[in-house]
């Protein structure tokens, strides 16, 4: 494992250095924002916007956003957190820097348990994020999110997100890559009286959780009745189950944005 120093150095990265790194076509400076063609989807008008003062990036075309240089390297080379962080150190010439510990039997396990976790978040939090921007402006979850002031920017920066009412918006695929058990240990997929397995956060809007290493612990999830064969008992908020990586009584909602302004 890396050493905080080694990953605070790391969130301490300029964002608009690292991007710069990936040469993308017309990158060029616009006001308070750098923009370029987005690494994410072709295009030829460019609409992807790097703000260094708020240390974010967004697509207004893909809808793809985020928070911080290690965000972004997670996302634009499909990589893990540890992966990421590596990548990072070599690309801007840091030393990593590696914890010493011999682990027990009971944290080894702990740890691949960990592991496959923040594989699951990694894989829905886009997934989510995507199809909130897909929405359209007068849809309920948009409309929620606006009486509420979101604007784009707190939605990218936030990554929030949105899990459709069908069901089965990222179930069926996270079995099929055999994530069943880390998304049950989550709350990300549920099972029925009938043993059927479904969205844990169906029809809700999707709030990731981090922790101050900027790495997804969890998911939140504010109902938002789509469907009017929903039972009028469903509860508003659920929050993440306490699980390998994460624990409500050491995590708070928005700690690794906040941390940055403290």
């Amino acid at each position: 494992m890396l050493t905080q120093n080694t990953i605070d150095k790391l969130k301490d990265l300029s964002i608009v250095d690292v991007v710069a790194k990936y040469n993308l076509s017309k990158w060029q400076k616009h006001g308070a924002n750098y923009t370029a063609c987005c690494p994410f989807h072709a295009e030829r008008t460019p609409s992807f916007a790097v703000n260094e003062a708020k240390n974010i990036y967004k697509c207004f075309g893909c809808g793809a956003g985020g928070n911080g240089a290690i965000d972004f390297v997670m996302k634009v080379e499909n990589k893990s957190f540890y992966e990421a962080c590596l990548h990072l150190c070599s690309m801007m010439h840091i030393e990593p820097e590696h914890e010493k510990r011999e682990l027990s039997e009971q944290q080894k396990k702990q740890l691949t348990d960990a592991q496959l976790q923040e594989q699951v978040l990694n894989f829905v939090v886009p997934i989510y994020q995507k199809a909130l921007n897909q929405l359209e402006d007068n849809h309920p979850a948009k409309e929620w999110l606006k009486s509420r002031g979101f604007d784009d920017d707190m939605l990218a920066a936030m990554q929030i997100g949105w899990c459709d009412e069908t069901w089965r918006h990222t179930c069926t695929t996270l079995i099929n890559k055999n994530w069943l058990q880390p998304a049950l240990e989550m709350g990300v997929i549920k099972k029925s009286d009938n043993g059927s397995f479904y969205d844990g956060y169906r029809s809700r809007i999707i709030f990731p959780i981090k922790d101050r290493n900027n790495r997804f612990v969890g998911l939140g999830g504010r109902y938002i009745r789509i469907s009017t064969n929903d039972s009028t008992e469903i509860k508003k908020y659920i929050n993440p189950k306490d699980c390998a990586i994460y624990n409500k009584s050491v995590i708070l909602y928005g700690l690794s944005v906040a941390e940055k302004a403290i």
